[in-house]
């Protein structure tokens, strides 16, 4: 129990607080400021009806900004140092785990090519699977489909019919190929998985925006920004982008054709560690 208070603490009040701690009584005349103005805002807000009101209004909000800046120029030092402890904090963890976060690449880089190629020889397997059992089934029907045509010449219909259903039926059994990697690895540290994915490289962003005005291409694949007028003032085309419409368009095990992109087939991973 003394840990879950420990911990409860630490989330109520953060390293960089100190400040609103030793200046609770200022704060909290502030915070009456501010909820005296907001309930009087509110009560005007229904009784606007006639000048003064109106300008009792305009004195009003112009009260609670100033109400504002008088928080930040109180306060914004505090903030500031908040902040650059925040950042040096921060950039300490990035440095820490440069290293790992590195590794992490340059192993699922690693995985994803090892795992792709033992896809690609499973596929070869299984088409050559397919192309035997193709084959064999074929030996087999076409025997059937001869002696029906000969049961046919003696007359023996009820037989030859016999023989043509079981030609229609024929389903050779062939042993299963290879399939490809197993993508989820369980050891002490926790457990690594693999799941189909794949990169978009943008190779001539003028081809997509043709796309797009031929109507081949859904719009959402350029990000625009648009000035107050409403005018364009900035398209940007990026492989995150690209990457939603393409995954919209992933039939099987067949990825779209996207002009101006090519799509890289990859394996995304990801961990969860053990306790």
């Amino acid at each position: 129990m003394k840990e879950k208070k420990e911990k409860a603490g630490t989330a109520v009040v953060p390293v960089q607080a100190p400040v609103l701690v030793k200046r609770k009584v200022e704060i909290a005349k502030i915070k009456e400021q501010g909820a005296s103005i907001l309930s009087e805002a509110q009560a005007l807000v229904l009784k606007i009806g006639d000048s003064a009101a109106r300008e009792r209004a305009a004195e009003m909000r112009t009260q609670a900004k100033k109400l504002d800046k008088e928080i930040d120029a109180k306060f914004d030092g505090a903030r500031d140092a908040a902040y650059k402890i925040y950042q040096l904090v921060k950039n300490g963890i990035d440095d820490m785990k440069a290293d790992a976060s590195k590794a992490v690449k340059v192993l699922d880089a690693k995985m994803s090519a090892y795992d792709l190629e033992i896809d690609r020889l499973a596929k070869i397997e299984s088409d050559k699977a397919e192309a035997e059992k193709a084959r064999l089934d074929k030996i087999e029907r076409d025997k059937l489909e001869a002696k029906a045509k000969k049961a046919d010449e003696k007359g023996q219909e009820e037989k030859a019919d016999l023989l043509r259903e079981q030609a229609a039926q024929v389903n050779n059994f062939v042993p299963p190929a290879i399939t490809g990697p197993d993508k989820t690895f369980r050891t002490d540290s926790g457990t690594t998985s693999g799941s189909k994915d794949f990169d978009v490289v943008i190779l001539q962003g003028m081809e997509v925006l043709r796309a797009i005005v031929a109507g081949t291409l859904l719009p959402g694949a350029v990000n625009i920004k648009r000035g107050p007028d409403g005018r364009i003032e900035e398209m940007r085309i990026t492989p995150a982008t690209i990457k939603k419409i393409a995954e919209m368009n992933v039939v099987g095990d067949m990825l779209p054709i996207i002009p101006g992109c090519k799509l890289v087939r990859k394996i995304s991973y990801g961990s969860r560690t053990g306790k």
